[in-house]
């Protein structure tokens, strides 16, 4: 069994169930960033690396969760650990890719949005 090298951000979300900060795990084994909500609730951000750059290809939210910030909150912590480790983004999700044109001040290591 490989190893699993896993990275909590504590970002705060605000919910209706709870008004807690939530953690945003970087699951570098499956290439993704997740965020637990409950038991059985996960949010994703999945990613691959492609020409030196990192791709954010997709984001899923379980219906239950969508519209509380689950999302941002996710690639909030996903451009947070690019910059980080200066990796050059590529934003291949719709759903990153309007994020980042919500929010022009994040898009310093961002090379080019969905096509």
């Amino acid at each position: 069994m490989g190893i699993r090298l896993v990275y909590v951000y504590r970002t705060p979300m605000k919910s209706s169930a709870e008004r807690t900060p939530t953690e945003v795990t970087h699951n570098v084994g499956l290439k993704r960033f997740e965020l637990r909500c409950g038991r059985d609730q996960l949010a994703f951000l999945s990613y691959v690396q492609e020409e030196g750059c990192v791709v954010f290809d997709h984001t899923f939210v379980p219906e239950a969760l969508r519209g509380g910030g689950v999302g941002n909150t996710l690639v909030r912590a996903a451009l947070e650990e690019a910059a980080r480790r200066r990796w050059a983004v590529i934003a291949r999700c719709s759903f990153v890719a309007a994020f980042l044109a919500r929010h022009p001040e994040l898009n310093a290591g961002v090379k080019r949005s969905a096509d």
